[in-house]
């Protein structure tokens, strides 16, 4: 499986799961999660150093503000969503 069919997997049996991506092409990643699961998901861009996971995990304010992303999706298209995705990561 890839790691987006995972992500899929998991949130279909928890649906406020907290996902990180990990990827060398991070707006391709983070265009592909959007197109796909619709949400906004945490993503960071390869090579990362050991203290970007544990920051990330730790940091309730990636998770709170990818949250309002989600709660108002219907009012943005995808470019906006991205822009918004952005400037959190």
């Amino acid at each position: 499986m890839t790691g987006l069919q995972v992500a899929v997997e998991i949130l279909n049996i928890h649906l406020q799961q907290k996902i990180i991506f990990a990827s060398g092409y991070l707006e391709k990643t983070l265009l592909e999660v959007l197109t796909k699961l619709n949400k906004a998901i945490a993503v960071t861009e390869k090579p990362l150093s050991l203290d970007v996971p544990d920051y990330m995990i730790n940091s309730s304010e990636i998770f709170e503000t990818l949250e309002k992303i989600n709660i108002n999706q219907e009012e943005r298209d995808i470019n906006q969503k991205m822009s918004e995705i952005m400037t959190v990561l």
